[in-house]
């Protein structure tokens, strides 16, 4: 059997853990760029580059640091946040400042990526890829 008719099947029956999950309301901003989550909490990325922290309940985000444009991308791991900036730049979430990360050398970064042990890995432009600890 393929792995799409297998997926089809099991969407179709209705003992599937998928048709099981609770799905609660949390929000329904259209502007939403990004969602992610670690350490028990979900963040959401405007495309204005507003940040927030969800802290509980649909009318209830915490504003994480001031707007910014320039974020493209984030990544998340136990309990701390990193940034991609358009520049290539890369950033982490102290309180409510982002903090640069210095890069060996430039150009900037096109993807990142985090691990638990808060270990940063940046795709580099130039193809390096390197980690920060």
């Amino acid at each position: 059997m393929s792995r799409r008719r297998a997926v089809s099947d099991a969407l179709n029956k209705p003992d599937t853990v998928l048709q099981q999950c609770r799905m609660d309301y949390v929000d329904s901003n259209k502007y939403t760029a990004q969602i992610i989550g670690t350490n028990s909490r979900s963040y959401q990325r405007k495309f204005n580059g507003g940040k927030f922290c969800w802290t509980g309940s649909a009318s209830n985000w915490q504003t994480l640091s001031s707007i910014d444009a320039n974020i493209i991308d984030r990544v998340a791991a136990s309990p701390q946040l990193y940034w991609r900036r358009k520049d290539g730049s890369a950033a982490r979430l102290s309180g409510s400042s982002l903090v640069s990360i210095n890069q060996p050398c430039t150009p900037g970064s096109r993807r990142i990526a985090v691990t638990d042990d808060r270990t940063l890995w940046d795709r580099l432009a130039n193809g390096y890829l390197v980690r920060s600890t």
